[in-house]
Formats: C-alpha cells, sequence, structure tokens
C-alpha cells in the first residue's frame, strides 16, 4: 500500500523532496489561485466600475457590521439578563427591565440591517 501511495504521489519539488502529506501542494495552489489575481492594479480596476454605486457598497458594508453585531449581542443581553436580572440581590431590580429594552433596540436594529442588506438598490 505504501507503494502505490509513492506512485501517486506526483508533487516532486524542483529539488527533488516531497512536501510533508499534510500541506501537500497547498502553497502552489494558493499562490496560483491568489498571487497573481488579487493585486492592486485589479482592485483598483474593479473599483472604477463599483465607483458609481459607492454609497450603496458602503450601505452594504455598515448593514452587514450592524447585522453582525446585533447577531453577537443577542446572546450577551440574554446573559445579563440571566445572570444578573434573576439574582435576586439588591440593586438589581431593573435589570430585566433594562435587558428587554436593550433586546428590543437589537433586534429592531437587526430586523433594519437585515432589510438593508437585501434591498440597497
Amino acid at each position: 500500500m505504501a507503494e502505490e501511495l509513492e506512485v501517486e504521489r506526483n508533487d516532486i519539488r524542483d529539488d527533488g523532496r516531497r512536501p510533508p502529506r499534510a500541506v501537500v501542494g497547498s502553497f502552489r495552489i494558493e499562490r496560483d489561485l491568489f498571487g497573481r489575481v488579487f493585486d492592486r492594479s485589479t482592485v483598483a480596476r474593479i473599483w472604477d466600475f463599483v465607483r458609481p454605486y459607492r454609497r450603496q457598497v458602503w450601505v452594504s458594508v455598515a448593514a452587514v457590521l450592524a447585522f453582525t453585531g446585533t447577531q453577537l449581542a443577542i446572546p450577551l443581553i440574554a446573559l445579563y439578563a440571566i445572570d444578573t436580572g434573576m439574582s435576586g440581590q439588591p440593586g438589581t431590580e431593573n435589570a430585566l427591565t433594562h435587558a428587554m429594552i436593550a433586546f428590543l433596540v437589537v433586534t429592531a436594529i437587526n430586523f433594519i440591517a437585515s432589510y438593508l442588506q437585501e434591498n440597497t438598490a
């Protein structure tokens, strides 16, 4: 079986050595995919096409960031509500109310960001 593996592998380097099996050809693949395609001149040419839609691009990027932030905030609000609001310690009487208000605000922002992501035109 080891002989079969040695026969199947044709990724010998120029100096005759073979790469470790865990990274067979990965550097060459990445270099081929990203080395020539993603350079400054390509991005500059693409930006020329995007320029008339600058506002929509920035609104969409902001909406994606806001949506992601609110998705991350929802479990933190639940954590605060459970840990603080249900602790029964003095001074935490309004914690559940604050958590509920924060949840409603974050959910509204989440909805608006989701809407902007899908309907920015």
